[in-house]
């Protein structure tokens, strides 16, 4: 009995890589928060200090904590941007998958299998 070695050996790599750029993705975000975090704290402190007069820590504060905010939000809105494309890529190499020639008998459940993912929605349908 033959099996799909070369689409199983396919979507085990397009898993891989979705994992792996995910991964990356988190660590991007990570940082990038931790970055802005850090910023924002070395702005408090120096708001703070003893001779800063009121009006001036308000101010401080205020513009920090909104900037803070806007890095945060725009970190976000790239995170969200680059695991969908992820996952696109991800759903594009399992369609190509199920695509792929090979023995009629021995594709076609694991075809079927595919085409019942494909089935329950693509990330290119929620646009």
């Amino acid at each position: 009995m033959a099996y799909p070695f070369d689409q199983l050996s396919a979507l085990a790599k397009a898993n891989l890589d979705l994992s792996l750029r995910l991964a990356d993705i988190a660590r991007k975000g990570g940082e990038e928060n931790a970055r802005a975090a850090t910023a924002a704290v070395t702005a408090l402190g120096e708001a703070a200090r003893p001779a800063t007069s009121p009006e001036n820590k308000a101010a401080a504060l205020s513009e920090k904590g909104a900037d803070l905010f806007r890095k945060a939000e725009k970190t976000r809105e790239d995170m969200v941007a680059e695991t969908r494309a992820a996952f696109e890529t991800w759903y594009d190499a399992w369609r190509a998958s199920a695509a792929a020639p090979g023995e009629a008998k021995t594709v076609e459940p694991f075809a079927s299998m595919l085409r019942l993912w494909q089935d329950l929605g693509s990330p290119k349908a929620g646009k």
